[in-house]
């Protein structure tokens, strides 16, 4: 049985593997990926609190001698990804062996075991978070790994449990979890539930008095040690520290025999802070500043401060900054279901039918049945599991504390919850499967000495009937399969072979500018891809992006004055370090350090090198009247230009120096072979922004048709943007091309039929071309639509006041003022055609019968 058990094994390394290569991504993408293959290159500091273990590992990916640097990063996170799938495998069978009286004895136990591991390796491996994470470079996959090995680690420590030396593999958990805070904080989020696991199987070990004390004098210390670096007001001189911690040692070496020898609390706190050293590489590799230097911890208190993530402010769980259900049902819920759907649609059946959701609530069917099965069967693993699930969402989600207005979905927070949750549909799986063995065809049950370890042939074969073996053949087909449905179904979102978007975009950003120029970034999306093409691609090194958001720190600002290309800053440290944000008493405005230090930065400059914005940032800095656009960037000038738009160098960028791999094929057309999410499509509409400018310039000048060529051009790159396809239309009629301008508007309402606006413009040509009720019907309908467009509402008006139906024409003036009563000017017009009704009325009233009759 073992090689089939190292052929399922395989299975479940193989298949994530094979399918994470052909979907990796092939270059940068948006986020912090830019960040981690930039810092893995040159051995720089992320973001707070750092990865010193990822970073160091992912340097060494980088020396592998093939494909790019940010293929190989990347591709840690794949490796990482496919091995947490097969140790998944491997706990999943170790448990569900165990829900079988402690080891399987017939072949239908033994087989319900394999399966169900592999369904849980594959339900983990394609969960839509988890494969984001998997084919890029990102820190969730291998704290995952790193997860699932401690419980493997912990699940062979339980089966050894008496032999001895057995207890160095907890030992090893914990210098693995303290190491693992290296890669992601959450990783120790597992412990709570092995330490639940510990007392379940070894409750002695807690009775201990030597083991009490060895933890009570070794917790103290480490406590107020801890709590002297997270609570400011305390300030604890460093030699009373190290008196005491001479103190303790002095009594554990006098005590060694009780305190140290065989006292896994002692080793536990050796082998934690043995582990936990390697966060010491920040404050040694920062003190040698890197190009990327993050919180630049290179004293002890900048150290303890990146570590403690102070740079982003405090946070406290007890004061909830949204409404909890919001957060449990919005910000987890909601995220739960999105990993495991089976089905995007059936046929004629949409994401939202009834059948497609029934459909996609199988997995979840499971999760509850194994959830059952583990705790009817085995209730050890039951409570471990059921810890793991809580500390990973309920508990997490009170922790993170999400608000309502987060700046993008938290998904992959929750990455671990979703990883507990496939465990379970797994043994899901397992149980349905022996359930449908065991209606088919009951086998007795074979009896073998308590403990006994089953030999090579001694499980009781399969059935030899032919509608059992078709029954298992089929549910083995049905259960392996439908795990494998999230990868069919999500192949297309996370196929990232092709995708160059967010390379393309930082080279479009940083080549066209000028000489050791001076570029403003926003966030994360317009600055880490930047970073990492200058750092690992050396384009444009002589460019100083500067971040606005970092920009808030005095760090930040002393690593801009102080390293190469050096930014033009005249302020000195204290000066720095005195810079805080205050309300000005003109405007009202907060007025941030981040301005302060822009105006003192141009104010240095003195125009000497050219300074420009990214088009992300949302507030111009104050320099609204001194921008002119030249794609992706405005250029600022010592005054206000003659033009806010330089046509010919955007038009230069745009169609000479731009490069649009994966948005655009061949033929310029919109490409889409390749997926982009809505970050990704948000960020791309600059590019149309960029086209519409010029369009626009172009109308301006009386060049109609050429402005019809750039807005063309704007739609292939965003042709799903409801705005600009308008836009394009009514331009269309502006040149008097009104079938290029119906194709436009009738293309866009298949689209989007719920788009108001596209049935207000087929309907005012179709009255304009004599099809007056279907016109009248187009108008009424984005009037339903959308109520907040009097334009709409004026255009049914005057079309029916026209044909001489002036009773429904004043009603829809009616509608409109019930929908809008604080409208003063509405409800005058409304008035003066209520009056001008009973006017007509009264005349058409004098006009005899006979008259009125139809000749």
């Amino acid at each position: 049985m073992k090689r089939w058990h190292a052929l399922f094994a395989a299975f479940a390394l193989g298949v994530p593997l094979l399918a994470y290569l052909r979907t990796l991504t092939i270059t940068v993408p948006f986020w912090d990926s830019g960040e981690f293959i930039a810092t893995s290159y040159i051995l720089g500091l992320p973001h707070p609190p750092g990865n010193p273990v990822y970073t160091m590992l992912g340097r060494m990916f980088t020396l592998l001698p093939f494909e790019t640097v940010a293929w190989r990063v990347n591709f840690m996170s794949a490796l990482a990804s496919a091995l947490t799938a097969f140790f998944t495998f491997l706990v999943v069978t170790r448990a569900l062996r165990r829900t079988f009286d402690g080891r399987p004895t017939t072949m239908v136990q033994w087989t319900a075991c394999e399966v169900g591991g592999l369904v849980a390796a594959y339900f983990i491996a394609f969960a839509s978070s988890f494969w984001d994470s998997a084919i890029e470079a990102e820190v969730y996959s291998l704290s995952s790994l790193l997860i699932i090995v401690t419980i493997w680690l912990a699940f062979n420590w339980w089966d050894r449990i008496g032999k001895p030396g057995n207890d160095l593999m907890i030992v090893l958990i914990a210098y693995l979890l303290a190491v693992s805070t290296g890669v992601h904080l959450g990783t120790i989020l597992v412990f709570p539930g092995l330490l639940v696991l510990l007392a379940m199987l070894r409750p002695a070990i807690f009775g201990s008095g030597r083991f009490w004390a060895a933890a009570l004098a070794l917790g103290f210390v480490l406590g107020l040690v801890v709590a002297n670096e997270v609570i400011d007001s305390w300030n604890i001189p460093t030699g009373l520290f190290v008196l005491l911690l001479a103190a303790i040692l002095l009594y554990f070496g006098l005590n060694r025999g009780s305190l140290v020898k065989n006292n896994l609390a002692t080793w536990w706190v050796i082998a934690i802070v043995v582990g936990f050293s390697v966060q010491f590489f920040l404050l040694i590799r920062s003190q040698q500043m890197p190009d990327i230097n993050e919180g630049m911890p290179a004293t002890l208190s900048a150290w303890k401060d990146y570590l403690l993530r102070k740079q982003y402010g405090p946070s406290n769980p007890f004061e909830r900054r949204a409404d909890l259900w919001y957060q449990i049902e919005h910000m987890y819920l909601r995220y739960v279901w999105q990993q495991f759907q089976l089905v995007g649609r059936l046929g004629p059946f949409s994401e939202e039918s009834l059948l497609v959701r029934l459909v996609n609530l199988i997995p979840y069917g499971l999760f509850f049945t194994g959830a059952w099965w583990n705790f009817k069967r085995d209730r050890t693993t039951f409570w471990f599991f059921l810890a793991q699930h809580v500390i990973m969402g309920p508990a997490l989600i009170f922790y993170l504390n999400f608000t309502d207005h987060e700046v993008r979905e938290r998904d992959y927070f929750f990455t671990n919850s979703y990883h507990f949750i496939a465990i379970w549909m797994g043994m899901g799986a397992a149980a349905t499967l022996h359930w449908i063995m065991a209606t088919l065809a009951p086998q007795p049950k074979p009896v073998r000495p308590a403990g006994a370890e089953p030999v090579e042939g001694s499980l009781v074969p399969l059935p030899t009937q032919g509608t059992a073996l078709a029954g298992l053949g089929i549910g083995i087909a049905a259960l392996v399969g439908i795990s494998l449905l999230p990868m069919k179904n999500g192949w297309y979102t996370h196929d990232r072979h092709n995708f160059w978007i967010a390379h393309d975009y930082a080279y479009n950003m940083l080549v066209p500018l000028e000489k050791d120029a001076i570029v403003f970034t926003n966030g994360d999306n317009d600055t880490f891809p930047l970073w990492y093409i200058q750092e690992v691609e050396g384009v444009r090194k002589d460019v100083r992006v500067v971040n606005l958001s970092l920009l808030n720190t005095p760090w930040y600002i002393r690593q801009l004055r102080d390293q190469a290309p050096k930014v033009p800053i005249s302020y000195n440290d204290a000066e720095v370090d005195a810079l805080q944000p205050y309300m000005d008493d003109k405007t009202g405005k907060v007025v941030w350090v981040k301005d302060l230090a822009v105006a003192d930065i141009v104010k240095t400059n003195a125009w000497r090198e050219p300074v420009y914005l990214a088009v992300t940032v949302p507030e111009q800095m104050g320099f609204d009247k001194q921008l002119s656009l030249e794609g992706l960037v405005f250029r600022v000038h010592p005054s206000p230009p003659p033009e806010t738009v330089d046509t010919a160098r955007i038009i230069d960028n745009l169609y000479r120096v731009f490069h649009y791999r994966g948005l655009l094929d061949k033929t310029r057309s919109y490409d889409r072979s390749v997926y982009k999410d809505d970050n990704a499509y948000r960020l791309v509409q600059n590019y149309s922004a960029a086209h519409v400018q010029v369009a626009y310039q172009m109308q301006q000048q009386g060049h109609p048709e050429e402005a019809l060529r750039y807005l063309e051009d704007a739609v292939k790159i965003s042709p799903d943007f409801p705005g600009l396809l308008e836009y394009l239309g009514r331009t269309y009629e502006d040149a008097g091309r009104m079938a290029e301008a119906r194709k436009v508007y009738e293309d866009a309402l298949r689209r989007f039929p719920n788009a108001a606006e596209f049935h207000y413009h087929v309907g005012l040509l179709d009255v304009q071309e004599g099809r007056l009720e279907e016109g009248i019907a187009e108008l009424r309908r984005a009037c339903q639509l959308n109520q907040q467009y009097f334009d709409w509402y004026s255009a049914l008006f005057t079309t029916l006041w026209h044909a001489g139906r002036w009773s429904e024409a004043v009603e829809v003036l009616r509608d409109w003022v019930r929908a809008h009563p604080d409208d003063a000017q509405g409800q005058a017009f409304l008035r003066q055609s209520e009056d001008s009704l009973r006017i007509l009325s009264g005349k058409a009233a004098e006009i005899p019968d006979r008259a009125r009759s139809p000749r």
